[in-house]
């Protein structure tokens, strides 16, 4: 049996595909992989993997020619299962399999429509929903990352997705949680992820003059990373921020390791961010990193549930300040959160959440 995932991500950082395709290999499937090339877009280097080079790299005319190169692809190949990555790449993965016969997994890693840089554009977001009318109720098998999400898709469409969320693999929780030698001994602030709008990387920068014997770790690159590097030069801060560029997810731990206090913190500019269930929220669980997070529905229910961190309701420089000054007078309650978070590991990881998934492939192994 073979399976093609078919997606727009960076395959060097993209953790869940990375996991699924584990899954899929473990049900019996070998697995390929088709994306696109771009400048910024750092593929791994696979047989396995096959580039498509396009002609633009952005806007609509860039979306229609994926998604018919995609079709041609797929009209081209011979495979058993499709895995469509998120709502960009569904039109060509339907249609292209539609036409082969063969059969589909949508994974929504997001809801598209509502993503920050669609939300704001009303056009641009009435015809991403108009494509999610016309597709998502004719795909049999979906998956999705949260129970919010899925739950958007039930009242829509009738269809029920299963939640597979974002958490790690299972590995030695003992290790992962092992204190290192670190070199710089400030207390460290770290965010981990793209550095865009609406993660609160500039409003961590700008509260840093107050927070003086503070360090802030930037690991992640993104639309907005030129623009913070040049905040932090003109507030003077630049010697306690280090921007570390984007790393693989395996090289991610170190930088863990070596950090005090994880930032989960999103502006509620798109519903997709208010629903949001990230990946780093996860690592930081299973590095047993205590984290400083947004008060949204999906981290708050994790966040609260087993009582490994704090939520804000409101985020701004004061509150931040404020509210990490308070972490570092309780050393107390966060060897409690860190305990707690040997707890959480165990049970937060993809092979609890994968059962499902795996009865799913089952089921289209078996059709």
């Amino acid at each position: 049996m073979k399976a093609l995932i078919c997606t727009q991500s960076d395959l060097t950082n993209d953790y869940r595909i990375h996991k699924l395709s584990r899954t899929l290999r473990g049900c019996g499937y070998e697995v390929e992989y088709v994306s696109r090339s771009h400048r910024r877009h750092r593929c791994v280097e696979s047989d396995e993997l096959h580039i498509m080079k396009l002609a633009f790299e952005s806007g609509a005319i860039f979306y229609l020619e994926f998604n018919l190169r995609l079709i041609w692809h797929l009209i081209r190949r011979k495979t058993d299962l499709v895995v469509s990555i998120d709502l960009d790449t569904l039109m060509g993965c339907y249609i292209g399999s539609r036409i082969k016969g063969f059969k589909l997994l949508f994974d929504s890693h997001e809801y598209f429509p509502e993503s920050p840089e669609i939300a704001q554009k009303p056009f641009v977001k009435w015809v991403w929903n108009k494509i999610q009318d016309i597709f998502v109720p004719r795909v049999k098998y979906c998956m999705t990352v949260c129970e919010s999400i899925a739950e958007r898709f039930r009242e829509l469409y009738g269809k029920e997705f299963i939640v597979v969320r974002n958490a790690p693999l299972r590995d030695n929780v003992s290790t992962a949680m092992e204190e290192v030698e670190r070199e710089d001994k400030r207390f460290t602030i770290l965010y981990q992820g793209m550095v865009n709008v609406g993660r609160h990387v500039d409003t961590v920068i700008r509260a840093l003059p107050s927070l003086p014997d503070c360090r802030f770790l930037v690991v992640g690159e993104g639309d907005k990373y030129q623009e913070m590097k040049e905040l932090a030069r003109t507030l003077g801060v630049e010697g306690q921020v280090e921007f570390t560029g984007m790393k693989p997810f395996g090289e991610l731990g170190k930088y863990m390791k070596v950090s005090d206090l994880g930032i989960c913190i999103f502006e509620n500019i798109s519903l997709n961010y208010y629903w949001c269930l990230p990946n780093r929220l996860f690592d930081f669980i299973h590095a047993g990193l205590p984290m400083l997070a947004v008060d949204f529905p999906e981290i708050r229910r994790i966040i609260e549930g087993y009582n490994i961190g704090r939520c804000m309701k409101e985020v701004t420089e004061n509150e931040l300040v404020r509210e990490i000054n308070q972490i570092r007078k309780e050393p107390e309650k966060v060897a409690i959160w860190k305990e707690n978070m040997r707890v959480a590991a165990k049970e937060l990881v993809w092979e609890n959440d994968a059962k499902s998934l795996e009865k799913m492939l089952e089921e289209i192994k078996n059709l």
